[in-house]
C-alpha cells in the first residue's frame, strides 16, 4: 500500500514526465528547421531551460519506463555542449544514482562520457562502473572514465593506467603515462 504522500509524489512526477514529453516534442519540431551550424545549437531552443528543468526533476526518480528513459537519454545527448544535465546530476547526487547507472550503458557515447564524469564526482563514486567504462568502445568515453576514476579512486586509476600506455587514442595514452609517471615519482 502506498501512502498519500507517495501517491502525491507519483502524480507530480507523472505531470513532469508529460510536460517533458511535450517540451521535447516541441524541441524536435523546432530543431527540424533550426540553424545547426554552430556547436551547442540545441540550447538555442526558446524553452531550453524549462526542458532541462523538467528533465532534471524527472531524473530524480528511482524507476523509469523505457519511454521516460529515452527522453532523459535524449536530453543528455542534446545537452552535451553545455553539460546542463550533467550539472543537474552533480547537484542531485545520490538521488540520481539509479538513472546514472543505466545511462552509463547508453547507446549514445555523448551520454556515456558525461555520466562517467558525474559518477567520478559523486560523494560515493561508482568505482566499479568507472572501471567498466574503461572498456567502452568509444575512445573519448574511455578517456573520460579514466579521468573520472582518477578523481574517484586515484590508486585504482594508477593501477588501471597500465592498460592504456599503448592505447590507440593519443590523449588516453598521455593521461595513462602521466598517471604512471606520477606513481614512479611519488607525486
Amino acid at each position: 500500500p502506498t501512502t498519500a504522500s507517495e501517491r502525491g509524489f507519483e502524480k507530480a512526477m507523472s505531470v513532469f514526465q508529460t510536460q517533458l514529453k511535450q517540451t521535447i516534442s516541441e524541441w524536435q519540431h523546432w530543431a527540424a528547421s533550426a540553424d545547426q551550424s554552430e556547436d551547442g545549437w540545441q540550447s538555442s531552443f526558446p524553452d531550453w531551460n524549462e526542458m532541462m528543468r523538467l528533465a532534471a526533476a524527472t531524473m530524480c526518480r528511482e524507476m523509469f519506463d523505457e519511454d521516460t528513459f529515452r527522453l532523459l537519454e535524449l536530453c543528455w545527448e542534446i545537452s552535451e555542449e553545455d553539460e546542463s544535465m550533467a550539472d543537474h546530476a552533480k547537484d542531485c547526487g545520490e538521488k540520481c544514482r539509479s538513472i546514472l547507472r543505466r545511462l552509463a550503458r547508453s547507446r549514445v557515447s555523448a551520454v556515456r562520457w558525461q555520466v562517467f564524469d558525474v559518477l567520478g564526482s559523486l560523494e560515493k563514486p561508482d568505482v566499479d562502473l568507472l572501471v567498466a567504462g574503461l572498456d567502452d568502445t568509444d575512445a573519448y568515453c574511455r578517456r573520460r572514465a579514466l579521468l573520472a576514476l582518477t578523481q574517484a579512486d586515484y590508486l585504482e586509476a594508477k593501477k588501471q593506467a597500465i592498460r592504456f600506455t599503448d592505447d590507440a587514442d593519443p590523449q588516453t595514452r598521455r593521461i595513462a603515462r602521466e598517471l604512471l609517471d606520477q606513481n614512479r615519482t611519488g607525486q
